[in-house]
């Protein structure tokens, strides 16, 4: 079974260097061309930080992981050669070991028009209510982490998104639905913060909350008290994705972008007609922008 629901690699034809290599450069190619043919300067350099963030492994900045567990320098040592969890998982699944689709997924995330209908934003308040650690992350060593990673994306991709204090009430109220050490622990800090948990001005702490709460968590997880278990098949966070971006011909309006085929041609022509969306969007607008009936650049 393949729990990770993440395709293998597959066998090269030919020296195995060469094709990685040829990989490589096409998706360095597309990423060129998106950066040639977008106006918007900070969407520029969304795409130049990436890119320098992935190069310098850069993993707590935010570097995108290609790989199917965590690099061996991933800067949470606990986590080191573990399978991706909770958004990284996610985004594993969704743009595989491409920076090229990465980018994209960044690009429809930060450049594209957000909805802003109310039955959008009753969508993204269900998709907030509904998060769970058995339907988005699961039970596994690292879930505290884990947990605080997916809140920070699904809560990025908010419209409107809920302040600090917000997301570690939601933090602490999640893990109410865990293990019922771990459960006790958390009412009782959303009951009486402790001190050492909070920053210099009173407030609570989301960092140093879940630091604290992942040190009791792991030492359960050592005494075999927290079992592991998997979070609930198509868990994935709310995505304001645009489907005409898509890179799957044959996407099933979930909101996941799963590439349908292994085969290298198909996937680039894939990513090349892909691109050539991009570039039309894009160039509409600038159209728009020139002619004084939008916006001259993506914020």
């Amino acid at each position: 079974p393949n729990a990770m629901h993440v395709k293998g690699a597959t066998p090269a034809v030919g020296p195995a260097w060469k094709s990685e290599q040829a990989f490589k450069n096409r998706s360095s190619k597309a990423i060129a061309a998106l950066r040639q043919h977008i106006v918007s300067v900070p969407l520029v350099a969304e795409i130049d930080k990436m890119v320098r963030l992935y190069r310098g492994s850069q993993w707590a900045q935010g570097a995108p992981i290609l790989t199917a567990t965590y690099p061996a320098t991933y800067h949470v040592v606990a986590l080191q050669g573990q399978p991706l969890q909770g958004a990284h998982l996610v985004a594993f699944q969704q743009c595989g070991n491409s920076l090229a689709r990465h980018v994209l997924a960044r690009l429809k995330l930060d450049g594209m028009p957000r909805r802003v209908s109310g039955l959008d934003v009753a969508n993204q308040n269900t998709v907030w209510a509904n998060i769970s650690l058995s339907n988005s992350v699961g039970i596994a060593q690292s879930t505290p982490t884990a947990l605080k990673t997916y809140l920070e994306q699904v809560n990025s991709e908010r419209n409107t998104p809920h302040p600090q204090n917000d997301v570690l009430v939601k933090f602490l109220q999640v893990l109410q639905g865990g293990p019922k050490e771990i459960a006790t622990k958390a009412m009782d800090e959303l009951a009486s913060p402790r001190q050492d948990w909070r920053n210099a001005d009173g407030t609570g702490s989301l960092a140093l909350t879940v630091a604290g709460m992942q040190v009791y968590w792991e030492a359960f997880w050592q005494q075999g008290v927290i079992t592991p278990k998997a979070a609930a098949a198509g868990a994935s966070s709310y995505s304001t994705r645009v489907d005409g971006l898509s890179l799957s011909a044959g996407d099933d309006g979930s909101g996941a972008d799963v590439c349908p085929t292994t085969d290298a041609n198909e996937y680039n022509a894939l990513l090349v007609q892909s691109l050539g969306s991009v570039i039309r969007l894009l160039a509409t607008w600038s159209l728009r922008a020139s002619s004084g009936t939008g916006v001259a650049e993506l914020s």
